[in-house]
């Protein structure tokens, strides 16, 4: 099973709700229905998370700690319908699922309940999936999405063919030495999110052998229009990569540090992480304020409740590392303190 990635979010009170979907959550024990879910087709299993809020008279931190207050569990029904050229074609049902790692806080833990249902290798990308919550307290509640497009192609590094993987790296480590990162855009993908994974291994004094995954994430964050030539690309600077190897290599313990003997270069995983367009929509909203109004609006694409349901997706391009930039880790006296050498 992929790893869990879903937005687990309580709301127990919004003062702001745009245009169609505007609810009144101060009428008293006013129910209303909290929905957040992103769907990805390369999922083994789809989770949905289905809470409730509402206010009413009495201590808001007595409520938060009940579950009831705001698990539905059972009394809920949760489908996931799929819809081609307006007609439905398939439905899913999500059963309720708990789980028990919730962390502390002001909230119920450490147990909660998302729906859940096995959707590996049924979910088509050019379909339209629509999610359907009955509930007999409140009206029908609905969002819609379409998933990101399952294809990506990288355009630099470029892809050699036959087996063979790309080269990425550096030709020396001066200031202005970079490397181009470019692709071509995939459909409903609105946002990307570019990381790194730097593999190596290490020796240590007793011989033991330790492989290793050091992660740079984010590197950048991309959207908006392509470039004239069709891609979307930006230039990772060779300082930015030396410093991001000088800044994580070395273990932070001087005595975990001392016991590494030496160490190889590995490959360099590119990893791009797509945000479909109602969850892009979604984090520009809610990313970091520059305006002195602080007043965030609250953005939902639920209908007849609050939340978001969207779709994401990564994809992954293994590179290897050129010889000119193992050489400079491999050689250099600046780098030599890192313990990399070509064994």
């Amino acid at each position: 099973m992929k790893k869990l990635f879903f937005l687990l979010i309580t709301i127990v009170a919004i003062t702001a709700v745009s245009c169609d979907n505007s609810l009144h959550l101060t009428d008293e024990w006013d129910e209303n229905t909290i929905v957040y879910g992103l769907l990805n087709q390369d999922d083994t299993t789809s989770y949905i998370k289905v809470t409730k809020a509402f206010l009413g008279e009495g201590n808001a931190f007595v409520f938060a700690s009940v579950r009831d207050s705001s698990d539905y569990y059972d009394r809920i029904s949760v489908t996931l319908e799929e819809w081609y050229e307006g007609r439905k074609i398939d439905e899913f049902s999500f059963s309720p699922y708990e789980i028990e790692d919730k962390d502390d806080g002001i909230f119920y833990n450490p147990h909660q309940t998302v729906y859940a249902a096995n959707t590996l290798g049924r979910l088509g990308d050019s379909s339209t999936y629509k999610v359907v919550i009955i509930n007999a307290s409140t009206d029908t509640i609905t969002g819609e999405t379409a998933l990101i497009d399952n294809s990506f192609q990288i355009s630099s590094p470029r892809d050699p063919g036959f087996g063979r993987l790309p080269n990425f790296g550096f030709l020396n480590d001066n200031p202005i030495s970079s490397a181009t990162i470019a692709w071509y855009p995939v459909a409903n993908a609105y946002k990307y999110y570019v990381g790194g994974n730097f593999h190596l291994r290490e020796i240590t004094r007793a011989g033991d052998t330790l492989d290793r995954t050091v992660t740079w994430y984010p590197i950048k964050q991309v959207s908006g229009s392509p470039n004239a030539n069709g891609t979307y690309s930006f230039a990772m600077s060779a300082t930015a990569f030396f410093n991001f190897i000088e800044t994580n290599i070395p273990y932070s313990d001087s005595e975990a540090e001392n016991f590494i003997t030496k160490r190889r270069v590995g490959n360099f995983d590119l990893i791009f992480n797509m945000a479909g367009e109602e969850f892009s929509n979604y984090l520009d909203i809610n990313g970091p304020q520059t305006s002195i109004v602080q007043d965030i609006p609250s953005y939902t694409n639920i209908n007849n409740g609050l939340g978001l349901f969207s779709a994401r997706t990564s994809h992954t391009v293994i590179c290897q590392v050129r010889e000119e930039t193992k050489d400079i880790l491999n050689e250099s006296s600046k780098y030599s303190y890192l313990k990399f050498v070509n064994w």
